[in-house]
């Protein structure tokens, strides 16, 4: 199996419990002339249509088979995909081809970062030059706050405290394999980081546990549990 062949996903088993309890990133979107509804899922690499809503809504469109293991957050294995088809979505008058995979249980629907981002219902800001003032200033901003927009930064003689739910059950997902032509990249950008003192090296075993997310061109994001984030 490649490495090509593994995406992550929300855990799917708990959307339906979710109902209710907080406002959720829920949108429709239209398939095959059908409102179908998802959870916008920025953590998701692929989109993801529960069994029940596939029979409910497209049960007339055909499946192919899909090698792809997709696994949840959170969850002790990879979801049981029936199969994908790929289909033109629309929403927000805009549209896009993608791949919608099936799996199996009752859970609801998911809507991947990618996609969601192509139909304009999500935005990412990344660029501290977009902000402004009311004017209009964005310069007047840069220039009169200039120090903390200069390196990285680091909060001095403060200790951060993190409230986490006592009840909450540590979640220790699975190491992924980092695709071996970028490697030297992801170790030096872990040196980088560690030079900078934003990260520091553990030894032993840690309660949480994420893997790291290579990004080209853009940062890494910290999640393996040789590393940590430090406090002050």
């Amino acid at each position: 199996m490649s490495e090509e062949e593994e995406d992550y996903a929300f855990h799917v088993g708990t959307i339906n419990g979710m109902a209710g309890k907080a406002k959720l990133p829920n949108t429709k979107i239209t398939i095959h002339q059908r409102k179908v509804s998802f959870l916008i899922d920025t953590g998701a690499s692929v989109n993801i249509l529960g069994e029940v809503s596939y029979r409910e809504n497209l049960k007339g469109q055909s499946l192919q088979e899909s090698s792809t293991v997709i696994r949840p957050y959170g969850g002790r294995g990879p979801l049981v995909v029936l199969g994908k088809f790929q289909t033109v979505v629309e929403a927000n008058n805009r549209t896009s081809q993608t791949d919608i995979f099936v799996v199996r249980g009752t859970s609801g629907n998911l809507l991947s970062y990618e996609t969601a981002k192509k139909l304009g219902l999500v935005e990412v800001h990344i660029d501290v030059n977009a902000t402004v003032t009311d004017n209009g200033n964005t310069q007047g901003i840069l220039q009169e706050y200039k120090d903390v927009f200069r390196g990285i930064g680091k909060l001095k003689d403060f200790q951060v405290k993190l409230h986490v739910d006592p009840s909450v059950v540590p979640v220790k997902q699975p190491y992924r394999r980092i695709p071996f032509h970028v490697r030297k990249q992801v170790e030096k950008e872990l040196q980088e980081l560690e030079r900078q003192d934003i990260i520091e090296r553990v030894d032993g075993p840690t309660p949480w546990v994420s893997p790291i997310v290579e990004a080209p061109k853009l940062k890494i994001m910290i999640g393996y549990s040789g590393w940590k984030t430090i406090d002050g």
